[in-house]
């Protein structure tokens, strides 16, 4: 009897491979359609990279919190944090002169600070030397002309004046402001525009040994043309802090202003003695600026600062 011949595995094992081969193929498409992402994932996926390195430059940092608020701005120094550079503040309160109790509370304020005060007032002169026992800088907050009808109030220079008439009213006004190193002006979006006036004004401080503070009331002023013509040592305003008396704007301007100061390594901020919701964020915020590496400085050490750095 034959023996029957035994039936090759070869189909057999051919087919167990071709399963195991599609199973793992399965396998991988699935994985494949689970994990890759789409639409805008897939689009947010691709530049993701590219976004987080534009959003945040090396050349931004984020300035401490004060406040609240929270500020950004470039430095000079590529990745430096603007930490590093807290800036100089020169805080100028206007309009001293009209009482002593407005005056005596921001004489509380720890820091410098320099008072301008008006003159010919019924307390111009004891406030300056107020100011000036207190170890805070004077200058006359000289009255000039505005646009419109406003009164400037007393010892103000109008443009009809002549030269003479300019250089006499000078020279009361800062009879009655002693101790003051310079100037700045009160109103005079009129007068800062009228060359005669302001020539009149710089030559006149040039021979006085004084500095020129412009408060920018209007932004054709002629203050920096005739300062630098007479080589008078002069700055300009950066911001007002009290445009609004609202606490939270005041707040809001003086992050702004900190920001600027850490920028530009200095900025010139003006308040008025009026508004107590001022001195109250100014006390509520210098330990915290002042740790955050804020210095403030007098107007005649911001001019000072201002030198060694150039514009």
């Amino acid at each position: 009897m034959k023996r029957r011949k035994k039936a090759s595995r070869a189909p057999r094992n051919s087919l167990a491979l071709a399963l195991l081969l599609m199973a793992t193929l399965t396998g991988i498409l699935v994985a494949i359609l689970i994990l890759w992402p789409s639409g805008e994932s897939a689009k947010t996926a691709a530049t993701g990279e590219r976004r987080a390195s534009t959003s945040l430059p090396d050349s931004i940092t984020t300035a401490p919190v004060v406040g609240g608020e929270r500020n950004e701005g470039k430095t000079s120094t590529g990745s430096r944090s603007i930490v590093e550079r807290g800036g100089a503040i020169a805080l100028i309160v206007d309009d001293a002169g009209n009482d002593l109790s407005s005056l005596e509370q921001f004489l509380r304020f720890p820091g410098e600070m320099s008072i301008a005060v008006l003159p010919q007032l019924p307390y111009s002169r004891q406030c300056a030397v107020k100011a000036h026992e207190a170890g805070k800088e004077v200058l006359l907050h000289l009255p000039l002309e505005p646009l419109g009808s406003e009164n400037p109030g007393p010892g103000a220079v109008l443009v009809s004046f002549d030269r003479n008439r300019i250089r006499d009213v000078l020279d009361m006004d800062f009879s009655t402001v002693p101790f003051a190193q310079g100037v700045n002006n009160h109103m005079g979006s009129l007068a800062t525009q009228d060359r005669a006036v302001m020539d009149t004004l710089l030559s006149y401080l040039k021979e006085k040994n004084k500095y020129f503070i412009d408060s920018r009331t209007v932004s054709s002023t002629l203050g920096r043309e005739y300062a630098e013509r007479y080589a008078v040592r002069w700055a300009e305003r950066n911001f007002f802090l009290d445009n609004s008396a609202e606490k939270e704007d005041i707040l809001r301007v003086l992050n702004d202003g900190v920001a600027y100061a850490r920028l530009h390594g200095r900025a010139i901020l003006i308040g008025h003695v009026q508004h107590r919701a001022l001195l109250n964020v100014l006390l509520e915020q210098y330990d915290d600026l002042v740790a955050s590496g804020v210095r403030f400085v007098t107007a005649s050490e911001f001019l000072r600062l201002k030198g060694e750095g150039g514009k």
